[in-house]
This record gives C-alpha cells, sequence and structure tokens, in this order.
C-alpha cells in the first residue's frame, strides 16, 4: 500500500496483531541499525523525518521498507514487483498518496462480502505498464492561440482497483496527488500542469481503443486530491475552461491534513463513503458500482 504511519500498518495488519503495544515494539525491533536477526534494519524512517524520531511510541513516523527488507521478502517468495514505495526526496507525496490507498483499503476491510480490493502490484501486472500514451490533442495557448501537443505520456502516482460485488463489475482508480506545487494553466509542457493533465487524461479515456486495450471492460476513475480547498477549486475552474462538464471519469476531493504545517494524519476510511466532486456533475460515491 505504500509508506504508511505505524497506526495506520496496525489497523491493515489487524488481527495479526492484537497488541498495540507489541507492535510496535516489532516495528521498533525492525528498525534498528544493529542486533537483528536479519543483518540490519529492515525498516526505515524517511531522512526528512528522522530529526522529529523519538521513539516509536510517538507512532506519527512514516516508515518504509529498506532495500534489505526487499531483499528478505524475495528470498521468502513474498515479494511484490510492482508495489508502491518512496524515493526519500518525495516521501510526503508518496505517502500523501499511500494514505489515500490505505483508507480505501480499511473501508474495504471492513466490508469484505461487499467489495474486493486490488493491490497496485495487481493491477499493474493486469495492465502491463505504469504510463499510458496519449494521442495528439489540441489545446489553447495563454496568448489565446492554439497549438497541437504531440507524445504526451500520463503517469499516475498510483493505482488500485475495486470489484463489486455480488454484481462482479471492476473499477480502476488512477491516483494523481497535489501538495501545491503544480503551477494552473502552464503550457510548459516539460512540467506537469493541471491543465495538461486534465486534457490528457481526456485525450486518452475517451479513446475508446486506447482504453479497452489497457483496461479491457473496467470502468475508470481518476482520483485528483489536493491539500488545500483553493487548489482543488483551482484545478476544478480550469477543467471547467477546458473541457466544460465532459471527463466525468475526473473526481476531485481535498484533505488539507496534507498541507504547509504537516502532521502525519491517520487514515480516512470516510473517503470510500463520502462523494468525492465531479465538474458541472453530481458528486460521485466510489463506494457505488
Amino acid at each position: 500500500l505504500g509508506p504508511q504511519t505505524v497506526t495506520a500498518i496496525f489497523q491493515i495488519l489487524h488481527p495479526l496483531y492484537k497488541s498495540y503495544r507489541a507492535f510496535q515494539k516489532r516495528v521498533e525491533l525492525l528498525r534498528q541499525l544493529e542486533n537483528t536477526d536479519y543483518g540490519g534494519p529492515l525498516l526505515f524512517y524517511p531522512s526528512q523525518q528522522v530529526r522529529g524520531a523519538i521513539t516509536p511510541e510517538r507512532n506519527h513516523m512514516v516508515i518504509d521498507v529498506t532495500p534489505r527488507g526487499d531483499r528478505l521478502l524475495k528470498n521468502a517468495g513474498l515479494f511484490r514487483d510492482h508495489r508502491p514505495g518512496t524515493n526519500g526526496q518525495e516521501w510526503k507525496h508518496d505517502f500523501f498518496g499511500g494514505t489515500i490507498t490505505a483508507s480505501i483499503y480499511l473501508a474495504i476491510k471492513a466490508n469484505p462480502e461487499c467489495y474486493r480490493f486490488g493491490y497496485e502490484d495487481e493491477v499493474v501486472a493486469k495492465i502491463g505498464c505504469r504510463t499510458f500514451p496519449v494521442p495528439p490533442y489540441r489545446y489553447r495557448t495563454q496568448n489565446g492561440g492554439e497549438k497541437w501537443r504531440q507524445e504526451a505520456v500520463i503517469r499516475p502516482d498510483g493505482f488500485f482497483s475495486i470489484e463489486y460485488l455480488p454484481e462482479k463489475l471492476t473499477r480502476i482508480f488512477l491516483r494523481e496527488e497535489n501538495c501545491g506545487t503544480e503551477p494552473y494553466r502552464s503550457d510548459n509542457t516539460a512540467r506537469k500542469s493541471y491543465k495538461h493533465s486534465i486534457l490528457a487524461y481526456h485525450a486518452f479515456l475517451s479513446n475508446a481503443d486506447l482504453r479497452r486495450k489497457y483496461f479491457g471492460n473496467a470502468r475508470i476513475g481518476v482520483l485528483n486530491t489536493f491539500a488545500t480547498q483553493t487548489a482543488m477549486r483551482s484545478a476544478m475552474e480550469v477543467h471547467k475552461g477546458e473541457l466544460g462538464n465532459k471527463g466525468t471519469y475526473m473526481l476531485y476531493n481535498v484533505w488539507e491534513d496534507f498541507g504547509d504545517f504537516f502532521r502525519p494524519p491517520p487514515p480516512r476510511p470516510d473517503l470510500f463513503h463520502e462523494p468525492w466532486q465531479r465538474v458541472g456533475q453530481p458528486p460521485f460515491h466510489i463506494s457505488k458500482a
């Protein structure tokens, strides 16, 4: 599910661990640099958080698996090739996406008779890729002219799927997170922007042949999650200006705990049950097929 806090991992693994204190102790043992049974640490804190680490009981620390841990999983036949992780420099952004996915996972875990959750590695293995070619599309420039963009590529921040039971309908979700670093309407195509993300997704997903090639008969949703209301509103205004009411698969939400004054929050299973916004259309519940 990607980098998580200790509290979130405890919820994900429950009832494998029933005592939170015992689980905290186990995490700290796996994070130690020396005196482990495996020759070194299997878990790590992203470097940006190390200065705030006092004791694991604080439990707000984000943790992920070290290369040594990956090797151990491979030797045990438990490694998942396409699992999400963090490269350290982007840990806050990666954790943002991991926490969204964990939130959906926990909501589905509480309703196993109604849904089946598809992990990122399962989705990527089925699709066969992490990036998608975009057909050429025309766009209006800032100075009022028009241009064609050629050879654009979509690189979602993450993936998961939901199978809705008993209908056995599947929806694949592509994730896009923004912590306030992307411009709104820039035509510098070398840098990601709301405008060109929206246009690229529309050019790709409105092409029936491409959509069927990569996703088969699965329904598609793009979850766009922002750290501030202002950023979300700006993106939706760009969407309205470029596409009008088209692109109903583009879903919008905000999680302000990932804003400037950041402290790793617990998962929010309500993201699964509460509505996501759409441009020019009624809100959408991802809990409904």
